[in-house]
């Protein structure tokens, strides 16, 4: 049976045969451009990084109670919110609120209080 000779041609002319990307002519990579939205699409990535974030910010709180239990038993509580606000620059400025306060909450727990935070937070996070 003979082979398309038209298809090898325009598969080589899209640099479908290329071994680095520098091979890849402009028109493949409009090709690329489209089956990557095209497949983006199809596997719902928006939904799965809305749920991935969902997720992460869902366990934040968890997780800034164990930090700051653990680091409460070691020395002044307090001194860690300096250090996170630093860390939370790349943050908007309602999710800094919500952690600070979260934060002051946490801090002015008792001793027992955070050991048990520690414990939650570990389990929960």
């Amino acid at each position: 049976m003979p082979r398309n000779n038209s298809a090898e041609k325009n598969s080589g002319t899209r640099g479908r045969n290329a071994t680095q990307p520098s091979q890849i002519p402009h028109a493949g990579w409009w090709d690329i451009l489209l089956r990557v939205k095209d497949q983006i699409s199809q596997d719902n990535v928006s939904i799965v990084a809305a749920g991935v974030a969902f997720y992460a910010v869902l366990a934040l709180f968890p997780a800034l109670a164990a930090i700051v239990s653990l680091y409460g038993l070691f020395t002044e509580a307090s001194d860690i919110q300096q250090q996170i606000a630093s860390l939370s620059s790349f943050l908007p400025l309602d999710t800094q609120t919500l952690i600070q306060e979260q934060l002051t909450t946490i801090s002015t727990s008792g001793q027992s209080a955070l050991s048990f935070g520690a414990i939650g937070g570990l389990l929960f996070a």
